[in-house]
């Protein structure tokens, strides 16, 4: 498995993953917190 962090790619895609995770928790709160504003 260590051999793969080598590849070229692997970072990027690492990195990719990782925004892409964190923009869709963004989006998850933003959604939630929207919601709670709107019915309190």
């Amino acid at each position: 498995m260590t051999a793969d962090r080598h590849r070229p790619g692997y970072v990027r895609r690492r990195v990719g993953r990782a925004l892409l995770a964190y923009g869709v928790a963004l989006l998850a709160g933003a959604a939630v917190l929207a919601v709670w504003w709107l019915t309190r």
